[in-house]
C-alpha cells in the first residue's frame, strides 16, 4: 500500500525556479562524487570530508527552500552520519562511500518523483529514515555499523507498486492523436510529423522485439511535444540561439507531457518515455542527465525518430531539408553521444528496409 506524501507547493513553483533547483542538485552531486572519489584514496583528508558535508548540507537546504520537505529527513540523517566522521567518531571507508552514494541516489529518485507526480511514496522514504537513524544511534553508542551489509540490503529490496487501472485506453489514444495532429497542423513545417515519427518508432520497436508496449509507445509519440503548448511562442519559434533562461523554460515541456499522462492514469511507461526523450546516452541531456541504460529504450527511439524527421523536413529556420543520407549521417555521427549505438544499428537496418527502398 502506497503512503503518498504530497509535494504540491514544490510542483506549483515557477518552472524556471524548478529548473534552477534541479540543476543545483546535479551540480552538488558532481561535487559529492568528486569528494567521495578522493576520500576513497585519502579517507582521513579533513578538507575533503568538510567539503562533502557542505555539499550534502546544500542539497538539504535547497530542498527545504523549495518546499520539498518530504525529502529533507533522508538527507538530514545522512548528514548526521557524515558529521560523526568530521568529529572523528566514525572512520570514513569505501563501504561508507558506497552507502552515501546509494542514499543520495534514492533521495534524487524521490526528487524526480516529486517533480513528475507532485508527490512521493512515503513508505520507502520512512524506511530509509528509520535505517539511517538506527545506524546513527549505533555509532553514537560506540557500536560497529556494517555499511556494506546495509547497502546490499537496500539494493536487494523490491517494492510492490500499485498500477492504476488502464481505463478507456482507446479513447485516451484518440484524444492524444487528435491533439498531436492539431499541434502538427499549426505550422506547415510540422504537418504529418507525428504520424511519421510513430511509423519509424513502430519499425524500431518491432526490430527490437517490441521492447516498449506498443500502445504506450504510441501515446508517448503523440504526447512528447504536448508540453510545447505551455511554452511562450516567442521562445518556441525563436530562430536565434536561446538564452540560458529560455533554454530552461523550453526544457520544462517534458514535465508537462509526462505529468499529463501520469494524471490520466494507466500511462506510466508512456510518461517515462516522454520525460526522457531529450536525455542523451553520454549523460548531457535533460532533465536529469541520465545516461546509457538509465534511459528507457522507447525514449531513445523517439529521440532518433524526432531527429530523423526534423532534419529531413523544412524548418522555420531553414528553407531547405537535408537528404535522407544527410539525416542518417547526422544520427550516426552522434552515436555514443546523443544516441544509443545498438539502437542506431537497428535504425540503419530499418532505413535500408523501409525508407531507402521507398525512394529508389
Amino acid at each position: 500500500m502506497r503512503h503518498e506524501i504530497s509535494c504540491k507547493a514544490f510542483v506549483e513553483l515557477d518552472t524556471g525556479l524548478l529548473a534552477d533547483f534541479l540543476a543545483s542538485v546535479d551540480d552538488a552531486q558532481e561535487d559529492i562524487d568528486a569528494c567521495l572519489n578522493r576520500l576513497r584514496n585519502e579517507p582521513d583528508e579533513r578538507g575533503t570530508l568538510n567539503q562533502l558535508f557542505r555539499s550534502v548540507h546544500s542539497v538539504k537546504g535547497n530542498c527545504r527552500m523549495v518546499f520539498l520537505d518530504a525529502v529533507v529527513p533522508v538527507i538530514h540523517e545522512l548528514e548526521e552520519i557524515l558529521d560523526l566522521c568530521r568529529q572523528q567518531r566514525l572512520n570514513f571507508s569505501a563501504e561508507l562511500a558506497d552507502f552515501v552514494l546509494l542514499v543520495l541516489e534514492r533521495a534524487r529518485t524521490m526528487i524526480r518523483e516529486a517533480a513528475e507526480r507532485g508527490s512521493i511514496d512515503g513508505t520507502p522514504r520512512d524506511q530509509m529514515v528509520q535505517l539511517l537513524q538506527a545506524a546513527n544511534q549505533k555509532i553514537q553508542a560506540g557500536q560497529v555499523v556494517d555499511f556494506s551489509a546495509i547497502t546490499n540490503q537496500l539494493q536487494g529490496e523490491s517494492a510492490l507498486v500499485e498500477k492504476p487501472g488502464l481505463g478507456e485506453l482507446p479513447s485516451d489514444i484518440q484524444l492524444m492523436k487528435d491533439y498531436a495532429l492539431a499541434l502538427d497542423n499549426l505550422t506547415s513545417f510540422r504537418r504529418g510529423r507525428s504520424q511519421q515519427i510513430l511509423q519509424l518508432c513502430h519499425y524500431l520497436n518491432e526490430a527490437t522485439g517490441f521492447y516498449a508496449e506498443p500502445r504506450q509507445l504510441e501515446a508517448a509519440v503523440y504526447m512528447h511535444d504536448f508540453g510545447m503548448s505551455f511554452i511562450a511562442p516567442a521562445i518556441v519559434q525563436k530562430e536565434a540561439t536561446l538564452e540560458k533562461d529560455e533554454q530552461r523554460q523550453m526544457q520544462q515541456h517534458v514535465f508537462f507531457g509526462s505529468r499529463f499522462l501520469q494524471r490520466l492514469g494507466g500511462w506510466d511507461e508512456a510518461a517515462l518515455m516522454v520525460l526522457q526523450h531529450h536525455e542523451r546516452v553520454d549523460g548531457s541531456g535533460y532533465p536529469y542527465r541520465l545516461n546509457g541504460e538509465q534511459i528507457h529504450l522507447g525514449a531513445k527511439m523517439i529521440a532518433i525518430a524526432d531527429t530523423f524527421f526534423a532534419v529531413t523536413s523544412e524548418r522555420s529556420d531553414r528553407t531547405y531539408k537535408k537528404s535522407l543520407f544527410g539525416a542518417v549521417r547526422e544520427i550516426n555521427t552522434n552515436v555514443g553521444v546523443q544516441f544509443d549505438p545498438d539502437l542506431v544499428e537497428v535504425f540503419n537496418d530499418v532505413v535500408r528496409a523501409h525508407y531507402l527502398n521507398a525512394q529508389s
